[in-house]
């Protein structure tokens, strides 16, 4: 089921991190890490839509390989591990300081 918002994807950079082709729906939170055709396929939030990209995809191996590649790339380069930690930890103790 494709998912209408979200915030911070983790299992959608998880899959980029290992270096997999994803699908996301151009929706907030996924638009900002699928550059369309360049780390990652985007389509419309609907069935016909999700089924043409796979199929896209399936067709083109050379291409899938190429957007694995280049998730991964943005994935390094963008959330580091010790980055993200340090986003995250912040956002927390910002809450329990608001609690």
């Amino acid at each position: 089921m494709a998912s209408q918002i979200e915030g911070h994807p983790k299992a959608l950079l998880e899959a980029m991190a290992c270096g997999l082709t994803v699908i996301g729906v151009d929706a907030p939170g996924i638009r900002e890490l699928i550059q369309h055709g360049e780390n990652g396929w985007l389509c419309s939030a609907n069935e016909d839509s999700l089924r043409a990209a796979i199929q896209e995809l399936l067709a083109q191996p050379q291409l899938r390989a190429e957007l694995g590649c280049r998730a991964r790339k943005f994935v390094v380069e963008n959330f580091a591990i010790a980055q993200v930690t340090q986003l995250e930890l912040a956002v927390l103790k910002k809450v329990v300081g608001n609690l």
